[in-house]
């Protein structure tokens, strides 16, 4: 047997126990109570009583002092032998009460009727049917016995007994086999129910188990990965409670984890934390990327960001804070900037220097040059100009990223600003032999002139760049309520569609730029996208490959 089926067989067992105590106390109660109280007189003598309940009281104690046993110490052959005892003890019982009573009436044999019940609870079908089979042989050899005149003849009045009776043989065993089946198939039936409910429910308590065990697998796979993750992870319900931190979060923040959890932002101990609860609360529990500086020692830069967490039905059950050391992606920013600025600087002035002696001979200054030497001078002044141009850009980005591209607002006329951008690209257009065509509105708003200007130099030269020759760009600018909506349509290359959404990146080139012009840097949009926004505005693009591209941005109107 296995361990579960012992266990059942077992409890089986305990129940017939018990049972059998309560019928034996009520048996003796009832004849002690007919014998004195009613002063009846028969064949149960009370030294017959004392015997027959002294075996079932001797039986029963042994019983229960075998089944005080833990059920994996059972035996399967001491444990079946139980089973069987059961029956058969109870059986003997009966008969020797019958005997004792002198007859085998058909009420005092309704004992028997206990045996099949007995087998309902302890067996199964085959068990029982087995049982009432047995005890029907049982019965029957009574009958006969007391018939054949085997049993002390009957002292009651109100009854003869069978002996030499066949007529009442007959009658005593077809009630009795009539009964015991009815409450054999009754209890078959009773068991065979309970079975399959008992079989139902183990196999519900095995999906159940089974379903629970999955789950605190995967609950622990997932505590795993949380204290292992690199970034800091804490969680914060819907009290604003901390309810889970992990291992990195805790040596980030310098906390210990037992004096956080369950507490408020605002109750917990510690400088670090401190500072995340109040910048938590100042974007009002929803961060993105947010950069938090600390110091210990060494300063340290947080990037900070806040996630919903929802449970199956979509109920929010609070927020997942995420912390991520960027300390070391800042210093390599600072490193690069700072390189990319000295290098600019150290070169800009020895190609200013080239720029000044190229256009001194350009302009004869040094003597005349014949027209050989004039176009190998104007190429190499070409060269040094987009030297000069890609330093600039370099020295932009550098000062973006640093946050040092500084804005010197005016009230300015936009047109104005457009017209000052195209004149400086003229010479250009004019060699492509574009046409350039200009619809503008007359609007003033605050910009830095500078940085404007080079935005619209940008998106005008990038038109040109791309366009095939004697083909128009249009440049327009209206007045939509309080912005003004600026764009440059092109009839160029286009952009492809998969490489759109990289379009603003640093150095980021579409593969059919590369092939029209092979001398961009990459670096003028990402400088226009910048120069936009931080004038509050909004930039964007529409664009079909080999169709033409339109680009947009919108300022609001100041000043």
């Amino acid at each position: 047997m296995e361990l579960i089926e012992k266990q059942q067989a077992a409890e089986a067992v305990k129940i017939v126990v018990l049972a059998r105590w309560f019928f034996v106390t009520v048996a003796v109660i009832q004849v002690v109570s007919l014998q004195i109280i009613a002063k009846a007189t028969g064949s149960m003598t009370l030294s017959r009583l004392v015997l027959l309940s002294g075996i079932c009281y001797g039986y029963n104690f042994l019983y229960w002092l075998y089944l005080r046993r833990a059920p994996e110490k059972m035996s399967d052959v001491s444990l079946r032998t139980v089973r069987v005892l059961q029956v058969v003890g109870d059986m003997i019982v009966i008969s020797m009460m019958l005997y004792f009573d002198r007859t085998v009436t058909i009420f005092v044999s309704a004992f028997f009727l206990d045996v099949v019940l007995i087998a309902s609870v302890i067996y199964k079908k085959l068990g029982i049917l087995l049982t009432t089979i047995a005890t029907c042989l049982l019965f029957t050899v009574l009958a006969y016995a007391e018939y054949l005149g085997y049993f002390p003849p009957i002292t009651a009045l109100y009854y003869y007994g069978l002996k030499g009776n066949f007529i009442l043989l007959e009658r005593t065993l077809i009630f009795f086999y009539a009964g015991l089946g009815a409450a054999g198939f009754l209890s078959g039936c009773i068991a065979a129910l309970f079975r399959r409910r008992e079989r139902r429910l183990k196999e519900q308590v095995v999906l159940v188990e089974e379903a629970r065990f999955a789950q605190e697998t995967e609950k622990n796979k997932v505590a795993a990965v949380i204290q292992n993750l690199t970034d800091g992870l804490m969680m914060i319900d819907n009290q604003d409670k901390i309810i889970l931190i992990n291992q990195e979060a805790e040596k980030t923040l310098n906390v210990d984890k037992s004096l956080v959890i369950g507490r408020t932002l605002d109750e917990v101990a510690g400088d670090y934390l401190k500072k995340v609860g109040q910048l938590y609360k100042e974007n009002g529990g929803q961060l993105h990327k947010k950069e938090l500086v600390i110091s210990d020692g060494k300063e340290i830069i947080l990037e900070l960001s806040t996630a919903v967490v929802v449970d199956t039905a979509s109920r929010e059950l609070g927020k997942l804070l995420i912390f991520h050391d960027i300390t070391r992606e800042k210093t390599i920013d600072r490193l690069k900037s700072d390189f990319v600025t000295i290098a600019a600087h150290q070169l800009r002035t020895p190609l200013s220097a080239v720029k000044w002696a190229l256009n001194l001979v350009l302009d004869g200054d040094l003597g005349k040059v014949d027209a050989r030497q004039e176009e190998v001078l104007k190429r190499g002044n070409e060269s040094n100009e987009r030297m000069i141009v890609l330093i600039n850009d370099l020295l932009n980005v550098a000062r973006i990223e640093e946050g040092r591209f500084i804005y010197k607002l005016q009230k300015l006329s936009f047109p104005a600003l457009i017209k000052e951008a195209a004149a400086e690209l003229q010479p250009f257009i004019q060699k492509k032999n574009i046409t350039l065509k200009i619809d503008a509105e007359e609007i003033a708003t605050l910009v830095d002139k500078e940085k404007i200007t080079l935005a619209i130099k940008n998106l005008i030269e990038n038109a040109v760049n791309y366009s095939p020759g004697e083909s128009v760009i249009f440049v327009s600018l209206t007045k939509h309520q309080d912005k003004l909506l600026f764009s440059v349509k092109d009839q160029g290359i286009g952009i492809p569609q998969k490489q759109q959404e990289l379009l603003y990146t640093r150095f980021f080139r579409g593969s059919n730029a590369i092939k029209t012009d092979t001398e961009g840097t990459g670096l003028g949009l990402f400088i226009v996208k910048n120069i936009i926004e931080s004038h509050d505005g909004k930039i964007w693009f529409e664009s079909q490959e080999n169709r033409g591209t339109t680009f947009y941005f919108e300022l609001p109107i100041r000043g």
